[in-house]
């Protein structure tokens, strides 16, 4: 049997069965039984709930539940809506296939949002996503970003092939380039979202213009040592940095293998 993704949604957004995730045993379960119901190809949904309710996603559901019911990384959407509650010029650096960029989209004029995503699988979902919400003129970007221009290749996540990493190997050749770069051809950032895998500290490397002189806001998604250079880089340029997400409390010093995400902002 398959059931209907919108009547499957109104039940997955039920307050009861959000509080299935407070307890991991029972979520799995749940999960499990869900998977033998949904299609097992990628499907047209609308975002059950949050600031992307009604939006419309092109997903697998078998992997992709958190998109559909709009509680991905819900600290990030919270964010998002209140630095850009008046609008604004933002970047999306690792747009995957658009979940941020959509409510970019939303809350800004889309012609002000740029999307940065090296992986070509994601830029055709990207686009279609964009097409689907009549986000056309949105701007993407295809290369990498990174400490200079150059080549490189991608790998793929062997569990989410959403996700990749550059590197000297790899699946998928490349090109990278700077953000400061970036800035040659588009219009300086009120704000940047950085999701790119542990490339943290590269992407900084080639952001000095930016740092000095546009001094952006940022959501920073940090990963190990490479995140802590990222986040110092950030520090003495004069940013002020907190830790936020999933509801925890953090130290002032950023230390390694600490909060999966930053915001920064300039020093007042």
């Amino acid at each position: 049997m398959i059931v209907r993704p919108d009547a499957l949604a109104r039940v997955g957004h039920s307050p009861v069965v959000r509080r299935l995730y407070d307890h991991p045993r029972i979520a799995a379960l749940a999960r499990t039984a869900v998977n033998r119901v949904v299609p097992e190809h990628p499907v047209q949904v609308r975002v059950a709930q949050g600031p992307l309710r009604g939006v419309h996603l092109c997903l697998n559901l078998r992997r992709e539940k958190a998109f559909w019911l709009g509680v991905y990384e819900t600290w990030v959407q919270g964010l998002m809506c209140e630095i850009l509650k008046d609008g604004g010029r933002v970047w999306d650096v690792g747009a995957n296939f658009g979940y941020h960029t959509l409510l970019m989209c939303k809350l800004c004029d889309p012609r002000n949002v740029l999307a940065i995503e090296p992986d070509p699988s994601n830029q055709r979902r990207l686009g279609e996503n964009l097409r689907l919400n009549h986000f056309e003129e949105t701007s993407i970007v295809t290369s990498a970003v990174g400490a200079a221009p150059a080549r490189a290749f991608l790998r793929r996540h062997p569990s989410d092939p959403g996700q990749s990493v550059i590197g000297a190997l790899g699946e998928i050749e490349v090109e990278i380039t700077t953000l400061d770069l970036l800035l040659n051809m588009h219009a300086p950032p009120d704000l940047i979202k950085v999701d790119v895998e542990g490339a943290e500290n590269l992407m900084m490397r080639g952001a000095a213009r930016l740092l000095r002189d546009v001094r952006p806001a940022w959501i920073l998604e940090v990963h190990g040592e490479r995140g802590e250079e990222a986040v110092q880089l950030l520090r003495s340029h004069g940013y002020d940095l907190r830790g936020f997400g999933k509801g925890h409390e953090f130290a002032a010093h950023f230390p390694v293998g600490g909060p999966k995400h930053v915001f920064a902002e300039p020093c007042r």
